[in-house]
């Protein structure tokens, strides 16, 4: 018989509380996301060649734009979350960046009134329920001008076909994030951050991720095509399904895609 798992008790919420989300995300697959996610945002400045307009759809903390001020080629960036908490947090993390806003509102249905260069999606679609993810991912599109590209940064489940899987499969992914961690001798709060996340994962409570399948299928069924994708995470074989990991992907829309709403 199988020893139950024991999910030590965390102190706070990542969920409401942003610094305990900053802690959760220094793991190494989230550190990798983001310097890709970074890079490749980076080389969709240069191919603009023109001051870009950057939504980031449920911004969180905004780690990524973050890291790269100042940088002149963003003329405008708008962050949105739900959580009022990771908003105050990115509030004050970029006072004093011209051009910069930040919007308390729902990613999947708001309408901010204008059209971005990049739009990017950081952690994004594994925090939308599963019935409203299509709706999320059309309402980025309808947020992106014609020749305009999104970037995702996304943790991928190994394969599953049920619910019951589905847990498995949460079970493994985040059994490996934390056995990499205690191997790296990272701070004990860390653990206990990501036994919290996986729990969230296997409740199906603010953790919505999915399994490659399902993610490429869904960005395919919205109207995304996608120009590139890179994993990240693990950097060597560690789970039985070798799609399972961390990913940024970079996708478009093809022309003449019916957008709904589009501005200047």
């Amino acid at each position: 018989m199988k020893k139950k798992m024991t999910i030590p008790a965390s102190s706070g919420d990542y969920a409401k509380d942003a610094a305990l989300f900053q802690k959760v995300e220094t793991v190494p697959g989230e550190q990798a996301l983001y310097e890709m996610a970074k890079k490749e945002l980076l080389s969709e400045l240069g191919r603009l060649r023109k001051p870009a307009t950057l939504i980031d759809f449920c911004c969180g903390t905004c780690e990524i734009f973050s890291r790269m001020i100042p940088e002149p080629r963003i003329a405008r960036f708008i962050g949105i979350d739900t959580e009022p908490a990771y908003i105050d947090f990115a509030k004050n993390r970029l006072s004093g960046v011209v051009g910069a806003d930040l919007v308390l509102g729902d990613a999947a249905v708001c309408n901010l009134g204008l059209s971005a260069d990049i739009v990017l999606a950081s952690s994004a679609y594994h925090h939308i329920e599963d019935d409203r993810k299509m709706t999320f991912l059309r309402n980025m599109i309808r947020h992106l001008k014609p020749d305009g590209r999104v970037i995702f940064a996304e943790n991928i489940l190994p394969e599953y076909a049920d619910e019951a899987g589905h847990a498995a499969a949460a079970k493994l992914f985040y059994g490996k994030r934390i056995q990499e961690t205690k191997a790296l001798g990272m701070d004990e709060d860390v653990i206990r951050l990501l036994h919290q996340v996986m729990g969230y994962e296997i409740r199906r409570e603010y953790e919505w991720k999915v399994d490659y399948r399902r993610f490429i299928e869904h960005l395919g069924s919205a109207g995304f095509t996608i120009l590139k994708k890179t994993k990240v995470w693990p950097t060597r074989s560690e789970f039985e399904d070798p799609l399972a990991g961390d990913y940024v992907i970079v996708a478009e829309v093809p022309c003449g895609y019916i957008r709904g709403f589009t501005y200047g």
